[in-house]
């Protein structure tokens, strides 16, 4: 409940800004604010969870988050100026509380070693649900009951689904940081410490990594419209893909969260790549109806599964001490890697077609394992999860 605004916001931004002056730019400025703050303020959020309490800091940033969204209720409805509304979604990004990272962490805790896989599988999946089904809520809202009633919707959302996670997880799972307060350091963690420069290759090498997997969100939005307008089916064709390719993406998350793998996040994460990554490219090369249909629907099984083996992934290669900081980057380079494939992906479609920009996502996948190479190197992350005594690997 707490985490649905996530998927309606930006576009409750758009909508209702788009509803209220009638431009397509202002309300395309106004949203940009709110992925800029949300870049900007993840991060500094993940810093003061490792530092302080976790739930003070998550209590406080909803109690933000919720002022924010009632000033932009209020300006909406008021007709204000464009710098205001900018300003004031800038800080709506910069308050949203990390509860996806949080709710990670308690998975964490939660279950077994070797079901923090699967349990951040399911999480992704649950995410991915909020994104695919974020703009019918948005726009259908928007419609019924305006903007500001959108966006008092998500204050309401916020408090009440961060009030029951504080008050259900409380101390006992969020309490310090998992590598301080559940063992002391010993030879067998192969984890770097917090203060060895060692790490730092690694962990931003696959937070790189996972900004280069993010574009292809945005760069597949540009070249489906571009293909769309090729085969003059318009944005019709486009929104019918993506729902569908959404549907798949969350289908392909419990296919995965129900599997015990025997192999390590490494492998896992360079075979879902190539295979992401090749099922594009044939699409590039034979850009047919048919092929574009099968090709992403094939992609899309394996967009949920990759996100939660990244987010594993940082989860492994975290020192004791930065634990949310580095999920907060993570997150970090989603955002800013989709806006980077929706800037570059426009350009490229618009120049050189919708085959072009296809490629360029192919490029992305091969990029994507260049830098994360430091990261699937390390022992942490090639080790198989312990399994349950008991459990069957698949």
């Amino acid at each position: 409940m707490g985490r649905l605004p996530l998927g309606v916001t930006t576009l409750a931004l758009f909508f209702g800004t788009q509803a209220t002056t009638g431009s397509l730019e202002t309300a395309s400025t106004v949203s940009a604010a709110a992925m800029i703050g949300m870049a900007a303020g993840a991060p500094l959020q993940g810093q003061l969870l490792d530092r302080f309490a976790k739930p003070v800091v998550i209590v406080c940033f909803t109690v933000l988050q919720v002022a924010t969204f009632v000033a932009l209720a209020v300006a909406v409805n008021g007709g204000s100026a464009t710098w205001t509304l900018a300003v004031l979604a800038l800080c709506q990004g910069m308050t949203i509380p990390s509860l996806p990272s949080c709710t990670r962490l308690v998975l964490k805790r939660a279950v077994s070693a070797g079901e923090v896989d699967a349990a951040f599988a399911l999480d992704t999946t649950l995410m991915e649900v909020i994104y695919v089904s974020g703009p019918a809520i948005a726009a259908g809202v928007t419609a019924t009951w305006g903007p500001q009633g959108l966006f008092l919707g998500c204050a309401v959302l916020v408090a009440a689904g961060t009030i029951f996670f504080v008050r259900v997880t409380g101390a006992r799972w969020l309490g310090p940081d998992p590598g301080q307060a559940e063992r002391a350091p010993d030879k067998e963690d192969l984890r770097p410490r917090p203060h060895d420069s060692r790490h730092w290759l690694p962990a931003g090498g696959f937070v790189l990594a996972m900004a280069l997997l993010a574009a292809p969100f945005g760069l597949i939005e540009c070249a489906l419209t571009q293909f769309g307008t090729e085969q003059g089916t318009g944005l019709s064709l486009t929104g019918l893909i993506l729902s569908v390719t959404g549907l798949g993406s969350i289908a392909g998350g419990l296919a995965y969260g129900t599997v015990r793998w025997r192999t390590g996040p490494a492998r896992r994460f360079v075979v879902l790549v190539l295979g992401q990554g090749a099922a594009i490219t044939v699409v590039a090369v034979l850009p047919s109806l048919g092929v574009v249909w099968t090709g992403l629907t094939l992609a899309a099984l394996c967009t949920v599964p990759l996100a939660s083996i990244c987010f594993h992934m940082l989860d492994l290669l975290s020192p004791p001490g930065i634990w949310m900081r580095m999920q907060s980057w993570g997150a970090v380079a989603n955002t800013g890697g989709h806006a980077a494939g929706v800037t570059l992906g426009g350009y490229i479609a618009t120049a050189y077609g919708s085959g072009a920009t296809f490629a360029l996502v192919g490029l992305c996948a091969f990029l994507a394992i260049m830098a994360a190479m430091p990261a699937l190197l390390n022992p942490s992350v090639r080790r198989p999860e312990p399994a349950k005594v008991g459990a069957h690997a698949e």
